[in-house]
């Protein structure tokens, strides 16, 4: 019997009037193609994507669309008990506005002031759910040098309670290709050369599922 693997991709939005939202430049395209990877290899997949990317259109994906970061959560709560593994790809808004304005705003203000609060981190809630617990592997999007972006992802999967992360620049936004850095929960950490998103989810999927089959 074919497993299953829920993965959330692309960018989630904040509105705060209407039609005005807060949100990121992320394409979703590195979650897609994992999630493309792992259909192509007999997995049933369960897409909870943001905004922005076209559907993947197999037989074994099932594609939920979502826009913010609580309905990402929401969605990802109710399937959670059908996967082996859960990949939390997308980025998502870290913060929401505390007030949402009905109708739209008028421009002619001289200024306007938001006030944000946090949004809940998926991840981290998921990982605190009912046993069995799925494997849970992150993204980490991190700035300044290597070793200190190193850290900070380190710093993330214990603090998240996952099982891998994958750490990637500020480059890899709205760009074809990557520079990622697999860290394990084990303590391996592994650096890959600069590839197309493409090449890095076929490479991914291999150590994910390597290590899943370690861990099982």
């Amino acid at each position: 019997m074919s497993k299953t693997v829920l993965i959330t991709a692309g960018p989630t939005r904040e509105y705060f009037d209407r039609v005005r939202f807060i949100s990121n430049a992320s394409s979703g395209q590195q979650g897609k193609y994992l999630a493309e990877e792992f259909s192509r290899r007999g997995w049933r997949v369960i897409v909870v994507a943001g905004v922005g990317i076209e559907p993947l259109r197999r037989q074994n994906v099932l594609w939920r669309r979502v826009t913010s970061a609580r309905q990402m959560l929401a969605t990802v709560k109710k399937y959670r008990n059908k996967a082996a593994l859960i990949i939390g790809a997308a980025a998502v808004s870290d913060y929401r506005p505390v007030r949402t304005f009905w109708g739209k705003i008028k421009s002619n203000k001289k200024k306007l002031i938001l006030v944000l609060k946090p949004n809940p981190d998926i991840l981290k809630i998921v990982s605190r759910g009912p046993e069995p617990r799925p494997m849970l592997i992150g993204f980490a999007l991190e700035t300044g040098d290597y070793q200190r972006q190193l850290r900070s992802a380190r710093k993330k999967l214990a603090a998240k309670n996952l099982d891998m992360i994958i750490l990637n620049p500020l480059r890899s936004m709205e760009n074809k290709n990557t520079i990622l850095t697999i860290v394990r929960s084990d303590g391996l950490i592994k650096k890959l050369s600069l590839m197309s998103k493409r090449r890095a989810a076929r490479y991914l999927t291999n150590e994910i599922l390597r290590y899943y089959q370690q861990l099982n």
